[in-house]
């Protein structure tokens, strides 16, 4: 079976290898999952990663400092609304970033002592603090729970908007 080699959708940092499914309408035909390509990964040492370039694989030089990404700038198209995209073993000083529906962006930077990710909006130096939990984080349960409230947030959302337009109405 052919190999896809799989980039994360927002950093485009190589993640991971894996078969290509077969299509069940065409046999002999193999499905590209969305976030990855048919392109060898290239070989790369400790403190590089390997950057999907929309073409072609290239390897880079991770920043200096604790985390590896410590210096780095929030992504170009960070999603608002999107769950921060944590990394699974972090070390202390481990940035994450996140987008709130308002343009907010957040960071959130690693605690080791305390095995927690500490939230803070960009020129803002209040935020709260999310203890860690690497099941929480890695689990389809936690995905489809913020999917779920996503969704109940819109209804609650469109239910508030049909109420305010009925009162209109009836003006």
């Amino acid at each position: 079976m052919p190999i896809v080699y799989n980039f994360d959708a927002i950093t485009k940092v190589y993640s991971h290898r894996n078969e290509a499914r077969e299509s069940p309408r065409e046999p002999g035909v193999f499905l590209l999952p969305a976030n990855a390509t048919w392109e060898k990964v290239p070989e790369y040492k400790e403190g590089q990663v390997a950057l999907w370039q929309g073409r072609e694989w290239t390897v880079i030089d991770l920043p200096d400092g604790p985390g590896g990404w410590s210096n780095q700038q929030p992504p170009d198209g960070l999603a608002p609304g999107a769950p921060p995209v944590f990394p699974s073993n972090p070390k202390d000083g481990a940035i994450a970033w996140s987008a709130r529906e308002n343009g907010d962006i957040v960071k959130w930077t690693f605690d080791g002592l305390g095995n927690a990710w500490d939230e803070e909006l960009t020129g803002d130096n209040t935020g709260t603090r999310v203890p860690f939990d690497t099941e929480k984080l890695a689990t389809k349960e936690y995905v489809h729970e913020y999917v779920e409230q996503r969704l109940a947030d819109v209804m609650t959302a469109v239910a508030s908007k049909v109420e305010e337009l009925k009162q209109a109405d009836s003006a």
